[in-house]
């Protein structure tokens, strides 16, 4: 069993406590993940990096409290305000544009639709490189639209409409859109109420990798 304390830590506490998870089959027990205790530090980002099959999704799974019912898991995971989460494959309607997009999700965050909350929506998506397609489809296989890498961008942009103070992002292209994401926080500085931390699970490691990471942290 793991305890999700999510929203109760404190600031800069953000931490996983893993003690095991495991598959049960008819084959047998299969261990997934060993102990282990991952820090993540308060605007800071943390890669999690490894090859295929070394278990980063099941370790991302872990700490967001999706860890599928054929699984069991125990552990600790304390997280200080909200968590956001933009999943490895983009899940977007395609008949929205990115406006109708971002003041949807702007609703269902409790924001009142206002000039001044329209304002920050655009802002946030000129912050990542979409303001020339503020008015463009999503698309998909019938329509044309958004690039795959648009895509990802308009994810990232709608997550941090609910100001989360943790985000974890799935994907192989995202490390470009983190070091977007930051620029779009420190511009503006009211689509936050504290230091954000990033979390990025990453699908390749290279020399590559490691120095876009190092950009995107500083």
């Amino acid at each position: 069993m793991v305890d999700q304390s999510s929203g109760n830590g404190t600031k800069g506490d953000a931490f996983a406590k893993v003690e095991s998870v495991q598959v049960i089959s008819r084959k047998g027990v299969s261990t997934l993940l060993h102990p282990m205790t991952v820090l993540f530090p308060e605007s800071k980002v943390t890669a999690i990096l490894g090859p295929s099959g070394s278990g980063k999704t099941t370790f991302l799974n872990f700490l967001t409290g999706t860890i599928t019912s054929n699984l069991k898991a125990d552990g600790l995971v304390s997280m200080s305000g909200n968590i956001g989460f933009v999943p490895q494959d983009d899940r977007l309607h395609g008949f929205f544009t990115c406006r109708d997009y971002m003041m949807h999700y702007c609703r269902l965050t409790g924001m009142e639709d206002t000039d001044e909350t329209r304002e920050l929506a655009m802002d946030l998506l000129a912050g990542l490189g979409l303001e020339t397609h503020v008015d463009t489809v999503v698309g998909d296989v019938f329509r044309k639209g958004l690039s795959g890498g648009q895509k990802r961008r308009l994810s990232v942009a709608l997550e941090a409409l609910s100001r989360p103070e943790t985000l974890f992002l799935d994907g192989e292209t995202i490390i470009n859109i983190t070091a977007c994401l930051f620029h779009v926080y420190v511009v503006y500085p009211c689509f936050v109420t504290s230091n954000v931390s990033c979390q990025i699970l990453y699908h390749r490691t290279n020399f590559w990798t490691r120095q876009r990471i190092s950009i995107s942290a500083h």
